[in-house]
């Protein structure tokens, strides 16, 4: 796409155009309109004369509005139900939640941006976080994640799909999800949750774990057919347990080895896992099951397919 900027700046429109190219094209912005984009950005953030609630406002009036527009979305016209969310913080070396999640419910706005200053709508204190973060637009048909720029990037997954998207330095994008996704976001070291599930197991807290070596029968098909080319501890990746089940979990199971099968038979303390089997390579799934042809299936797997 030609872009023919004054020296004033790129208008809104012309970023909202050039960012919905990028999306219809799949393609990460160029290096013009990520500094472009940037500088549009921080112009409105770092102007001392106003305060985060009017910087707010003109993001959405302006780069809100039109980016929506230029994509095909519309913007609530009524106040929403409060949004649900979900605060990890994870440890890089051992790839492991080190705190019980903590849940937090924020008003429902069209934009929220993310961040470690103490004006943002969701403040993160962690040194590896920006201080304007991300900037997300919550439309009637889509949520749209837009990195501010950030040193460390920002990495989703939709947690439907068990797909993971990233946007960081040098490959910045777009990132666009169904509204109402349970989306998990990576920033640094610090995870959220937006849109939070039950747990399978205990239906009180939110599920954030999948376990690796469980196959639904749908993934379980695929390990058979492409055994010498995957891990046997491969999964379909969809988040059934929250942290508290899935520690009781591994903990039951941690005295084996993965030379080692589990017993055949559990012992009555650990019925709460009953639904879990061993089938000699991996654990079938049979938490949130649902019976089909195939057999044991992810209820998510059953969902989406």
């Amino acid at each position: 796409m030609t872009m023919n900027i004054t020296q004033a700046g790129p208008s809104s429109q012309e970023i909202s155009q050039f960012l919905a190219c990028s999306v219809q094209e799949q393609r990460t912005l160029t290096p013009q309109e990520e500094t472009l984009t940037r500088d549009y950005y921080l112009n409105i953030v770092n102007d001392l004369s106003t305060n985060m609630d009017s910087k707010r406002r003109r993001l959405m009036k302006e780069l809100g509005h039109d980016l929506g527009a230029s994509l095909g979305y519309t913007v609530y016209d009524q106040q929403q139900q409060p949004i649900t969310v979900v605060h990890h913080h994870w440890e890089a070396q051992s790839h492991e939640l080190t705190e019980m999640p903590i849940a937090q419910e924020i008003p429902y706005s069209p934009i929220l941006i993310l961040g470690r200053y103490d004006n943002c709508d969701i403040k993160i204190t962690n040194a590896h976080v920006s201080r304007y973060h991300v900037v997300m637009f919550m439309y009637r048909e889509a949520i749209v994640v837009l990195d501010s720029w950030s040193l460390v990037g920002t990495v989703c997954t939709d947690m439907n799909m068990a797909y993971t998207r990233r946007t960081v330095q040098d490959e910045r994008k777009l990132l666009i999800y169904p509204a109402n996704t349970p989306l998990h976001m990576l920033l640094g070291q610090h995870c959220i949750v937006f849109n939070p599930q039950p747990c399978m197991r205990c239906d009180k807290n939110y599920r954030y774990y999948c376990l690796p070596r469980v196959l639904c029968e749908y993934n379980k098909h695929y390990y058979d057919q492409n055994r010498e080319i995957i891990s046997d501890k491969v999964s379909c990746h969809h988040a059934l347990l929250c942290f508290a089940c899935r520690k009781e979990l591994v903990d039951y199971y941690r005295p084996f080895s993965d030379d080692v099968d589990p017993p055949a038979h559990q012992p009555e303390t650990s019925s709460a896992f009953e639904r879990l089997g061993w089938d000699g390579h991996s654990y079938v799934l049979k938490i949130g099951e649902a019976q089909t042809a195939e057999g044991m299936v992810c209820k998510i797997c059953q969902e989406i397919r």
